[in-house]
């Protein structure tokens, strides 16, 4: 990303520098909504989302606070995490939302600055029938609906595209072109790679 590089064992140390913020803010996590434009900090905190065992709730960096609103008090995430530049319509979204409280954070409120000493270990995986993601549809013929992705249904998908056609492999680049709140760079862009 621009001159930056992280190997695979460093995206696993930073997943876990989020997993440990995550669950600093808030002891019970069910969903972690991301509304960030296309980084690493956004693997990191994906993967560091999927560490706590909560559900990843992806949504269009340049969503409205009415469309914000709608989608934050249908999942009621716990924990909402943004960028900067986007914490101010996140929280006028969030105000707009009787009775409902979360924790909003951005990467400059994590601390990366001991991640090389953190232990890389696995991505656990969630039970079968564990919704994995909500993916939000664009709601051109309506409201958006959150469409719920179990374990099972993105293993599914990931054997497919890496086992019997075997699309992505070990020594596949593979590069982010589309914005990652979309199923299909969800999947092929964030979860394939890491799976081969």
């Amino acid at each position: 990303f621009k001159d930056q590089e992280y190997s695979y064992s460093q995206l696993l140390k930073y997943s876990i520098a989020y997993e440990q913020y995550f669950v600093q803010k808030s002891q019970n996590i069910n969903k972690i909504l991301i509304f960030a434009d296309n980084t690493p900090d956004y693997f990191f905190a994906v993967y560091g989302t999927l560490r706590t065992n909560g559900t990843v709730v992806p949504v269009d960096y340049s969503s409205t606070i009415k469309e914000l609103s709608f989608i934050i008090a249908d999942c009621k995430p716990e924990i909402i995490y943004t960028t900067l530049a986007k914490k101010e319509i996140i929280q006028d979204a969030i105000s707009s939302i009787p009775d409902y409280k979360c924790v909003v954070c951005t990467t400059e409120e994590i601390d990366i600055s001991d991640v090389e000493n953190i232990d890389s270990t696995p991505i656990p995986m969630g039970e079968d029938d564990q919704t994995l993601a909500i993916i939000y549809t664009s709601g051109t013929t309506g409201s958006p609906k959150g469409v719920m992705l179990t374990y099972k249904n993105i293993y599914f998908n990931l054997v497919a595209v890496c086992e019997h056609v075997p699309i992505f492999k070990r020594d596949t680049s593979v590069m982010v072109l589309l914005p990652l709140h979309h199923s299909f760079p969800f999947v092929g862009t964030m979860l394939a790679p890491m799976y081969v």
